[in-house]
């Protein structure tokens, strides 16, 4: 089995992608009704025009109005996160195509799914710790610790927790990734510190109080 070294752990002491939510005024407030449309929106009006999931040349019209409508949406869904919760799990079993990248291990460029969006939607407001613990698995695939998949997939996550509020989502998700025992990929040194910046991390997230923004938004080829 490959051990990951010092230089394939991605540790950041800082992280200049996360920001701690900020209040929106009264007039911006975002209603159910707003993010159900958003997440319909999710669904590309073209269809993927390949037989294949995935194509070895970047797919044509990559830039055009369909592509950039689905961005507009996801990027309003992670924008008003906690709001659009409810409506982004009511997508995740949605198999109707959304939008292609390129997969940066094999350089293929695959088609996504509008389930697939919401799961990334929501792993990158909830498992807002993968920033400071990540590493490269033997393929060079980044791969991190995955805290909602462990409870039992999306669902089976939510069923239970659909009535707490984002700061407590995320500080469960920091605390269980604090319990996992070491990864025998990864050099001892090297977990320990990363475990020790995740500490760091997690009295920072409790004492400002407030859940944090990944700042995430959705990226595809001709943006």
């Amino acid at each position: 089995m490959m051990s990951i070294s010092r230089a394939a752990l991605v540790l950041l002491v800082s992280l200049p992608c996360l920001a701690f939510a900020q209040d929106k005024p009264a007039n911006q407030q975002v209603t159910r009704q707003q993010c159900d449309v958003w997440v319909q929106q999710l669904a590309n009006r073209k269809a993927w025009p390949y037989k294949e999931s995935y194509v070895l040349d970047s797919p044509r019209n990559s830039g055009d109005v369909a592509y950039k409508d689905v961005k507009a949406a996801y990027d309003q869904l992670a924008d008003n996160f906690e709001v659009s919760l409810p409506s982004i799990m009511q997508g995740v079993d949605d198999n109707r195509f959304s939008h292609w990248r390129e997969v940066p291990s094999n350089g293929v460029f695959a088609a996504y799914s509008v389930g697939h969006a919401c799961r990334s939607l929501i792993a990158a407001h909830i498992e807002v710790y993968q920033g400071q613990i990540a590493f490269l698995d033997d393929t060079g695939v980044p791969r991190s610790l995955y805290f909602i998949e462990s409870t039992g997939g999306y669902k089976v996550w939510y069923q239970s927790r659909k009535d707490k509020p984002l700061f407590e989502l995320q500080l469960e998700a920091i605390d269980w990734a604090l319990r996992q025992p070491h990864d025998k990929r990864i050099e001892p040194k090297v977990w320990n510190d990363g475990r020790a910046e995740l500490s760091k991390f997690r009295a920072n997230f409790v004492k400002i109080g407030k859940p944090l923004n990944p700042n995430h938004e959705l990226q595809f080829e001709g943006k």
